[in-house]
């Protein structure tokens, strides 16, 4: 039974499908908007990331210190050693 769908759910119609073959010479089917995905993200990998990108990942990783900061003083004794290297291996843990 063939697939009607992709697995990210676009439909396999004629103008969103890409046949290709493999190397051992299986053939494959893939929806041109994951293609383009891919290529877009590969471009993404051998560029680096935009400026917006670079912003993005440093508020999530402020947020995430502040998360940790904060954890750090309501839990138990126990758990703040690892806050800590957490911290530590975000290069903002107080010494």
């Amino acid at each position: 039974m063939k697939r009607t769908h992709c697995k990210r759910g676009h439909e396999y119609t004629p103008e969103n499908t890409y046949h290709g073959t493999h190397p051992n010479g299986s053939r494959f089917r893939m929806c041109k908007a994951c293609k383009r995905g891919d290529y877009q993200r590969k471009k993404l990998r051998q560029t680096g990331p935009s400026e917006v990108e670079v912003a993005r990942r440093q508020a999530a990783v402020c947020a995430k210190s502040e998360r940790l900061e904060h954890a750090k003083f309501c839990a138990p004794a126990w758990e703040k050693d690892d806050y800590q290297r957490e911290l530590d291996a975000l290069g903002e843990g107080a010494q």
